[in-house]
């Protein structure tokens, strides 16, 4: 008589509302309470998901793993360890939970469509394996502006504008804005063909106000420095001064592969894991107490 083994089957949960308090995600075990499911584990539960996570499932059987605190370790709470979380939760955390930019290198989407290098738009929210992979320089991200914010960014381009007037604003905006408050500006290493100044809130902000409040002070400068012309007065060929993050529009995260954060002074690489990769302990430290 052939003997048959019994499969128990674990519980699936249809929404994330659904699933208990007990039972977590790898990434939310990792991200909000520095713990790592320990090899070998195999989940207790699952969770039904919108997004693809595994490609080779049907899209309506997609679902996450769900482990117990017993099957995770703790986690080193390292510089590190520290100042990624600190990154995701100023500036990834608050962005749209519907899209986010990702640069991809040329290729053939799922209909066979050649696509182009360069920015493109995908649906979803910026996980945090994604916010990592920026970090250490394998990918680039980029958000939209959600409903809330922790921190504003204006986008000074030499894309559009002639050479003195781009040097007009970028003087004013160093006299007004640079070394105050923890502002500070972030810069492409080569061929730099414009500068971000970002500008750390004290706390998570209502976009739409803080933003209209940023036009505000833009206007005033207008008033005083007619040259420059921040805000659009029906200028074709002349793009002004952007203001992010946006809902329409997004914007690359800061501390992207090939850019530097100028603070006191040049924000310098560190060597992690045998290659050079931006400081994000020293940059996180640095917005805590510039």
């Amino acid at each position: 008589m052939a003997l048959i083994k019994a499969v128990k089957r674990i519980k699936t949960y249809t929404s994330w509302q659904q699933v208990s308090p007990t039972v977590k995600s790898t990434t939310q075990w990792e991200r909000d309470h520095y713990r790592r499911i320990i090899s070998g584990s195999n989940p207790v539960a699952h969770v039904k998901v919108d997004f693809i996570c595994d490609p080779k499932v049907p899209a309506d059987e997609q679902r996450i793993g769900l482990y117990k605190f017993g099957q995770t370790r703790e986690i080193e709470r390292t510089a590190w360890e520290i100042a990624k979380r600190q990154y995701f939760e100023m500036f990834v955390r608050p962005s749209s939970e519907d899209r986010h930019l990702k640069w991809h290198k040329a290729y053939l989407d799922c209909f066979g469509d050649q696509q182009k290098q360069g920015w493109h738009t995908e649906s979803g929210v910026v996980r945090w394996g994604e916010t990592v992979a920026h970090l250490n320089g394998s990918s680039r991200i980029g958000v939209h502006g959600g409903v809330e914010t922790s921190f504003l960014l204006l986008d000074l381009d030499l894309h559009t504008s002639n050479l003195q007037t781009f040097l007009a604003r970028l003087n004013v905006l160093l006299r007004v804005f640079h070394g105050k408050h923890g502002n500070h500006f972030h810069v492409a290493e080569r061929n730099a063909r414009g500068v971000h100044l970002l500008l750390p809130l004290p706390r998570k902000i209502k976009l739409e106000p803080v933003t209209n409040w940023m036009r505000r002070i833009l206007q005033k400068l207008d008033e005083s420095n007619p040259e420059c012309q921040f805000i659009a007065q029906n200028r074709k060929e002349d793009r002004p001064l952007e203001v992010y993050p946006s809902p329409g529009h997004g914007v690359r995260l800061p501390l992207c592969v090939g850019r530097t954060a100028l603070l006191n002074c040049p924000l310098r690489p560190v060597e992690r894991r045998k290659r050079l990769r931006q400081d994000v302990a020293g940059y996180m430290a640095w917005l805590n107490d510039p």
